[in-house]
């Protein structure tokens, strides 16, 4: 193949009476330009006990919460599409050199509590490079501060919208989900706590079993029907092996917004999401056959998913705010080159004071 490119391109050559050392492609612009300000060596500082990085988590060690989750995607698109550094620390507040020493820094907790601390120790040159990672959204910023300092993985109009995409994929576990190996029947509980359950949830649990449907679950509860089969202890690579496994995922109303029902988008099974407690309001959406809303009220609705789940199964599906090429524009734009904090937060004459704009285009109360 190789040959026969190099073959038509002297015949164009030839043809135009052109030497062909003078045909060349013009360079390829990069895909992502980040500000030159940057220069090399740039780094971002992780400061939580609940950040992680890729490989950290994807090896299972520490905590495997949604906080870990996201920031290993963070870290994964940072060293590995960017040739940015990450240094992560243990939970506390940085100081003003540490803060200096990075482009950006970003914590976890109260974005309030975090801010107002920070805001007695950082000039407003500093405390623009801070972060704070709200994994809900929704953050309202108070008059000092502006609201796109704080990231969220879910889309936001007023803080900073940072994706998250399925970690599996970019793990080598992409096509585990194959009709040799899926349990046409089989249906994964989401949720590691046994209080996710109890009340409505154990009777659309028996309306499951009732119909021959076999049910899986990560967490043993006294509660559970004995005929419910439990995998406790799972490490992230081994639990999206499981959910390449099932036909479904069963959502209940908690927890919310959890990354869960996106790994089993990416491996296959359907989200049977709880439409009356909006426990995923972005993945509610998606509708069939990816998604389907079911009513807790009303276990005869959660049986009809879950057969219309198994009648109609999908290899993987990936939405796409949560793909990795969208997650990557997103890193570069909203966390890496988006300065409008910094001109925000300088106040006096000659600075601009209010701390407006968001970084999700909407038109019309929609998207673009």
């Amino acid at each position: 193949m190789q040959h026969f490119r190099h073959s038509v391109k002297t015949i164009a050559c030839v043809g135009l009476g052109l030497s062909c050392q003078s045909i060349s492609s013009p360079p390829r612009p990069p895909l992502l330009q980040l500000p030159s300000s940057m220069g090399m060596g740039a780094k971002v500082a992780f400061f939580s006990s609940r950040f992680s990085s890729f490989d950290r988590y994807i090896s299972g060690y520490g905590y495997l919460g949604g906080e870990a989750y996201w920031s290993a995607c963070v870290e994964y698109i940072l060293s590995r599409h960017l040739n940015i550094t990450a240094d992560f620390f243990w939970q506390r507040l940085p100081s003003p050199d540490e803060t200096a020493r990075y482009h950006r820094v970003i914590l976890d907790g109260s974005p309030d509590e975090k801010l107002q601390e920070l805001s007695e120790t950082h000039p407003p040159g500093l405390l623009c490079r801070i972060r704070v990672m709200h994994f809900w959204g929704g953050w309202k910023a108070p008059a000092a501060f502006d609201a796109r300092m704080v990231l969220t993985p879910w889309i936001s109009k007023e803080n900073a919208p940072v994706p998250i995409f399925p970690l599996s994929l970019q793990a080598g576990h992409h096509g585990l989900h194959t009709p040799h190996n899926v349990s046409a029947h089989a249906g994964l509980l989401l949720g590691k706590a046994c209080e996710y359950f109890q009340g409505g949830g154990l009777q659309l649990i028996s309306a499951l079993l009732n119909r021959s449907f076999v049910l899986h679950a990560t967490t043993k509860c006294a509660a559970f029907p004995a005929e419910i089969i439990t995998h406790t202890g799972l490490t992230p690579m081994p639990f999206a092996k499981l959910l390449g496994k099932m036909a479904f995922l069963v959502g209940f109303a908690d927890p919310r917004v959890s990354p869960t029902p996106l790994e089993a988008l990416a491996q296959g099974a359907a989200y049977l999401h709880p439409s009356d407690t909006n426990q995923h309001p972005v993945l509610r959406s998606v509708g069939a056959p990816y998604v389907y809303n079911y009513r807790t009220d009303d276990p005869a609705s959660l049986v009809r998913a879950a057969l219309l789940a198994v009648r109609y199964p999908f290899d993987s599906f990936v939405p796409f705010s949560n793909r990795l090429e969208t997650t990557i524009a997103a890193v570069a734009t909203n966390l890496v080159a988006h300065d409008g904090v910094c001109v925000c937060l300088m106040k006096g004459p000659g600075h601009a004071t209010a701390c407006e704009g968001s970084l999700l285009q909407m038109r019309d109360g929609g998207f673009l």
